[in-house]
């Protein structure tokens, strides 16, 4: 899901756990999402606190979907 470069350039990525998804999903369809975003979003390297945040601000989730990815 998401990479990390250390400095000695060695990059470590790292994969979400089958609870973290589920988690994610869960989140991501109370936050409005249909099943489909939820899942796409879920699957990605984007942080669910900061779809929170956008939405919090009054922005359209589709919208922070396209400002996030």
């Amino acid at each position: 899901m998401s990479a990390n470069i250390r400095s000695d350039g060695t990059a470590v990525s790292r994969v979400p756990s089958e609870e973290e998804l589920d988690w994610r999903v869960f989140r991501l369809a109370k936050l409005g999402a249909d099943d489909w975003l939820a899942a796409e979003i879920a699957v990605s390297d984007v942080d669910v606190h900061d779809v929170e945040r956008l939405l919090a601000a009054d922005c359209p989730l589709e919208l922070a979907w396209e400002i996030l990815r």
